[in-house]
């Protein structure tokens, strides 16, 4: 049986309720969710990606256990969603990108600071 997930948001909705886990909402006609480890490169992709509708923090739930998969999983049930992943990772790996890249089952792109390529060039790739 599918669960009846209809839109983003009501994927969004649920996953707050069910996981007390908070989306920024900007109001944006677009299918784009950006996860960001780290505020600034959240922010900063959020102001240069349009179509980008919701916008979260990893870091702010550092100091919970959320199952990240499983959240990924519920944003996949929306027709045509786009996950855009980015962070720097300097104080901790990237365990909450990689639970998110198993339970997504869209359009995802990932950015880990420090590896081949630099921010700009993962944005050429975005708008």
């Amino acid at each position: 049986m599918k669960p009846s997930f209809s839109s983003l948001d009501e994927s969004i909705k649920k996953i707050a309720r069910y996981f007390n886990v908070e989306f920024i909402n900007y109001g944006r006609d677009g299918n784009r969710v950006i996860i960001a480890s780290g505020c600034g490169i959240g922010v900063g992709l959020m102001d240069v990606i349009i179509d980008a509708r919701y916008f979260i923090d990893s870091d702010r739930y550092r100091n919970r256990m959320i199952d990240w998969e499983i959240i990924a999983a519920m944003l996949s049930l929306s027709a045509d969603n786009e996950m855009i992943l980015a962070g720097w990772f300097s104080f901790d790996g990237s365990d909450v990108f990689d639970a998110i890249e198993r339970g997504f089952k869209g359009k995802l792109y990932r950015y880990d600071g420090g590896g081949c390529s630099s921010l700009s060039e993962f944005i050429e790739v975005l708008v």
